[in-house]
């Protein structure tokens, strides 16, 4: 059996659905958000490089884990979905990556996205632990829906 991959089409199902909750949020949120002065904050504790992996680690790794090149360029990260949304998103997004070359890569592949959609992205490299208990002191005084999401 093969190890160390990740991306099959389970995942492709999880980030359909993920996407589908955020647009959803997105909807209600942005009804109430400039009435009552909501700042919306996206926090990606686990951000990964933004591309799943078409190597195969041993001759025997079944179907379930073949990805074409093609189905790599179509591929679409749980953070490259969040800030396509077409809707008014989030007021700041930030990415967490422990490993500092994927977090440099999600930030190549998400920079000319950004280009023409100007949002206020931050990337972290570290220990996500570290980075939720920061985020969990500044939100103690405010109210806050967090969601942390596994998509493997």
């Amino acid at each position: 059996m093969a190890k160390d991959l990740w991306g099959g089409s389970w995942t492709e199902q999880k980030l359909d659905a993920f996407e589908k909750y955020v647009k959803a949020y997105l909807t209600i949120m942005n009804q109430y958000r400039d009435k009552f002065g909501w700042k919306l904050v996206y926090f990606d504790a686990f951000a990964g490089s933004g591309r799943r992996s078409i190597n195969k680690v041993n001759i025997q790794s079944t179907s379930l884990f073949d990805i074409t090149a093609e189905e790599e360029a179509l591929y679409r990260s749980a953070a490259e979905r969040v800030i396509r949304i077409s809707q008014r998103g989030f007021d700041y997004y930030y990415f967490i990556e422990n490993d500092e070359v994927s977090r440099k890569e999600l930030e190549n592949r998400l920079e000319p996205i950004n280009v023409e959609k100007k949002l206020e992205l931050r990337y972290r490299d570290g220990d996500a632990n570290e980075y939720i208990n920061k985020l969990a002191e500044t939100l103690k005084k405010d109210k806050a829906l967090c969601s942390l999401t596994l998509l493997d």
